[in-house]
């Protein structure tokens, strides 16, 4: 394990970075959309990770066991009011999107108990046909809080939000472009020949261009977006097997494949962030990290965020 405060430089010279990319996921696994601006709630992103797929007990589904997800894209033909998921361009399915109605207890990870609203049998039969399983889609209640794990709220100063919605921890992810670059490098000298990693990959919310080299976003726990808003960014993101899925839910090539290795399943990128991103992210938690997890803070009501933004260090661990 690599101790964190050594993974880069020990002296930083931190620059604002400059958001490049936005991405939400309107269906949690399903295919992400990229955007110009988003507006920010205290849930995230808005609609991202807004509707889940869910199996007859109530437990999410994801790519972790059912890499099918991938093949799903979902979009806003009335923002807000009506959806359309479709596969490869091909089969379709358009329906309304349910505030009100036939409530399920759902689960993510070890949240229990999330009261979400179920969007009917039109898109339930659509997913369960492409997953080859009896699925439900589902939205989280309007009213209703999903709160972070207790000992990451603990974290959480006052008028920092503690919510999330279907995704796994957070509100926010966010990466910046200069680890990435690194992690190829890496991806390179380890498993020369393996195709690139691209931010697909780890399905961030906000990717940014550097704050002044690779990784340097671990070291901040405050960063603000123009005049409004905040992130307060208490823990690293710790990966999973999620990162190397390909666009149509396929794995990503062995790195057996191109180098000699005892270790037949690996695959990249896990492989070279085990190598180099082996942390504590966490007190007592470690994983192979990549990305910073963010709760937002709001300086104005309703804040939008767009491409080019500039997003300056606050305050640092």
């Amino acid at each position: 394990m690599t101790d964190l405060r050594r993974a880069v430089e020990t002296e930083y010279a931190f620059k604002p970075a400059k958001i490049s990319a936005l991405n939400r996921f309107l269906l949690k696994g399903g295919q992400g959309e990229m955007v110009d601006s988003v507006r920010v709630t205290p849930r995230g992103f808005e609609h991202d990770r807004e509707f889940m797929a869910v199996d007859e007990t109530g437990m999410m589904l994801t790519q972790r066991k059912d890499p099918k997800l991938a093949l799903i894209a979902t979009h806003f033909v009335d923002v807000g009011n009506i959806v359309s998921m479709s596969v490869n361009g091909g089969s379709e399915v358009v329906f309304d999107v349910l505030h009100q109605g036939k409530t399920l207890q759902t689960t993510v990870h070890s949240s229990t108990g999330l009261r979400s609203v179920d969007q009917g049998d039109l898109a339930a039969e659509f997913a369960s046909e492409v997953l080859g399983k009896k699925t439900r889609i589902v939205r989280l209640a309007n009213d209703y809080q999903r709160i972070i794990k207790p000992e990451y709220a603990s974290a959480i100063p006052l008028g920092v939000s503690n919510q999330v919605g279907f995704a796994d921890g957070a509100a926010i992810s966010i990466a910046s472009e200069a680890s990435l670059a690194q992690l190829n490098l890496w991806v390179q000298e380890d498993t020369p020949g393996y195709p690139p990693i691209s931010f697909r990959n780890f399905r961030t919310n906000i990717e940014v261009d550097s704050f002044g080299g690779p990784f340097y976003e671990d070291q901040i726990l405050v960063a603000q977006i123009g005049d409004s808003l905040r992130l307060h960014l208490p823990w690293l993101n710790a990966r999973c097997v999620v990162t190397t899925r390909q666009k149509d839910g396929s794995n990503n090539p062995k790195i057996s494949e191109f180098i000699e290795t005892k270790q037949k399943n690996a695959m990249q990128p896990l492989f070279s962030l085990h190598n180099h991103r082996d942390m504590e992210y966490w007190p007592g938690k470690t994983g192979d990290l990549f990305g910073v997890n963010a709760q937002p803070a709001f300086l104005i009501d309703n804040p939008i965020i767009s491409i080019g933004d500039k997003v300056n260090v606050i305050q640092v661990r």
